[in-house]
């Protein structure tokens, strides 16, 4: 009787942690690529990693902020090293059609407060800076360039 006790008790604690990890094994985000997580919020721009194998990488971002963003992932040219000292506009954000720094890889555009959005861009290896290029007009007539406040973040793809 006591073995049919101890197989119960196995039962009842083994199986739940056995279903949570097949669980958490089954939510793969990126297909079995590799993948980075963006938490997107007012003056903040943080990665899960900063540093991922070349080729497909996935994205998932989530705006937590009150406010729209966007992710800019931009490959920097080799010798650019800080993604905060970017060369800007007048305005503070990267003018995207005159950048002598680096190309556009990719863009996830219009997340809105609370949106999830996934996507996968084919990096090569080297540096990238991963920014929110929004600039909007406030009611007081002044421009909030999110980049100059803080939204980037450096991923390194090796």
């Amino acid at each position: 009787m006591k073995k049919v006790v101890r197989n119960c008790l196995n039962v009842l604690f083994c199986a739940p942690a056995l279903l949570l990890t097949s669980a958490f094994a089954g939510d793969d985000k990126f297909g079995g690529r590799e993948g980075v997580e963006v938490d997107i919020r007012e003056w903040n721009l943080t990665l899960s990693k900063e540093r991922v194998k070349a080729g497909n990488v996935g994205f998932a971002v989530k705006n937590k902020g009150g406010e729209t963003h966007e992710l800019v992932l931009i490959k920097l040219n080799s010798g650019m090293m800080a993604t905060g000292r970017l060369p800007v506009n007048k305005h503070g954000s990267i003018d995207e059609d005159r950048m002598d720094f680096g190309k556009i890889v990719g863009e996830i555009e219009d997340l809105k407060t609370g949106d999830k959005k996934k996507q996968l861009f084919n990096l090569e290896p080297g540096r990238y800076a991963v920014i929110c290029n929004m600039l909007e007009k406030e009611p007081d007539g002044s421009m909030e360039a999110h980049y100059s406040m803080g939204m980037h973040a450096l991923l390194i793809a090796e």
